[in-house]
């Protein structure tokens, strides 16, 4: 990839980020968590997971220096939506559906 191709894409990935609002809620749940909590409906969502997990967490965020509240979300949220995807895809509602009139 060419450098004027790679400065596109960063300028124009930025601008779209940015649109987001995520740095309101950033600056708002580090400096006031509660009222963060208040303001934008924020529940905290804690999971135990393994060290080495942790860790290339902590490396991808400091690396790309994103806060783990961002990188987590954008997880769930890529999760969530295959999750509803494959389930509709595979007709699991109408499944239990079925299994409830029985």
């Amino acid at each position: 990839m060419n450098q004027l191709t790679e400065l596109l894409m960063y300028k124009t990935l930025h601008v779209k980020q940015s649109f987001q609002n995520d740095f309101v809620i950033e600056h708002l749940v580090e400096k006031n968590p509660d009222e963060a909590e208040k303001s934008f409906q924020l529940r905290n969502v804690c999971a135990k997971v393994s060290t080495h997990l942790a860790d290339r967490l902590d490396g991808v965020c400091g690396l790309l220096d994103i806060s783990k509240r961002r990188f987590i979300e954008a997880a769930l949220i890529n999760a969530l939506d295959e999750a509803d995807r494959v389930t509709a895809e595979l007709n699991l509602n109408e499944a239990f559906q079925e299994r409830g009139a029985e």
